[in-house]
């Protein structure tokens, strides 16, 4: 997807238009798995965050600023999730 048909669906997906969720969720969701997975060598723990990810984005999407990159907005949602869930807190 180029940098304007992105841009269009990031703002119609900030309209509640399910197709253009869809249209992100399939672009991006090889993406962030591939990326969790890399990152934490567990094929459920990456799908689960991937998930958990997605649906957060989905809920916040207006809060999205188009001066960053998309990908870089749902990264950074993913390592949050990411040391939410599976960091263990460290001893004292």
């Amino acid at each position: 997807m180029d940098d304007k048909s992105l841009s269009e669906t990031i703002e119609l997906a900030k309209k509640n238009n399910q197709k253009a969720f869809n249209n992100l969720f399939e672009e991006f969701w090889g993406y962030l798995y591939n990326y969790q997975l890399k990152k934490n060598y567990n094929q459920d723990r990456a799908e689960d965050i991937s998930i958990r990810t997605m649906a957060k984005a989905f809920d916040r999407i207006e809060t999205f600023n188009s001066k960053y990159k998309f990908k870089t907005w749902l990264i950074a949602i993913s390592n949050n999730i990411n040391c939410l869930l599976y960091t263990s807190p460290s001893p004292r």
